[in-house]
């Protein structure tokens, strides 16, 4: 759609200008969702399946994803102490840590406000640990292998979303990680 914009302005005595104006207009989606709202507790390794029936009411397309828990996930969600930067600042060499909060694990925590948990093949409630000796079948990096402190980018044959950013390569070191 094209048409002329019409400026007034008290300039130069009162003139009026007229500019060329054209854009496009869309319908914008809708989401409609059915039940309104839903909740459920969950046991330690409980799982339990709900249904939500969405639909786009609207006109343009709904691009929609389901985030983990999240500060406004609900009344019953609550999270720990949550603290500010400062409280993670390093201690100098022979400082005495005053901070006070809830004991770090390092067995496992989260969710964070994404959603992510992470727990330890060493808990008994972690993951089984499983290691893949990929020397025979895996891409050798020679240049890399060669290296001390050195790291390369890959590129991953697929795309994964990680805190609201889509990846799809990856940086390998030379030290392991």
């Amino acid at each position: 759609m094209a048409t002329d914009m019409i400026v007034m302005t008290d300039e130069n005595g009162f003139s009026v200008r007229s500019f060329p104006l054209s854009g496009n207009a869309g319908f914008a989606p809708q989401l409609s969702h059915t039940p309104g709202n839903m909740d459920a507790i969950l046991k330690m390794n409980e799982e339990k399946t709900l249904q939500i029936h969405l639909q786009n009411l609207g006109g343009g397309s709904l691009h929609w994803s389901l985030k983990g828990a999240n500060g406004l996930a609900g009344s019953s969600f609550s999270l720990g102490n949550v603290f500010s930067a400062s409280h993670f600042t390093p201690l100098g060499k022979g400082m005495e840590d005053l901070r006070e909060g809830a004991p770090v694990s390092k067995l496992g925590g989260g969710p964070d406000y994404h959603g992510y948990s992470w727990s330890d093949s060493n808990d008994h409630a972690g993951p089984t640990h499983n290691w893949i000796n990929i020397s025979t079948s895996g891409e050798l990096l020679e240049e890399l292998s060669s290296t001390d402190d050195g790291f390369t980018k890959i590129a991953l044959p697929f795309g994964f979303d990680f805190y609201d950013q889509s990846f799809s390569e990856v940086f390998v070191s030379s030290n392991g990680y």
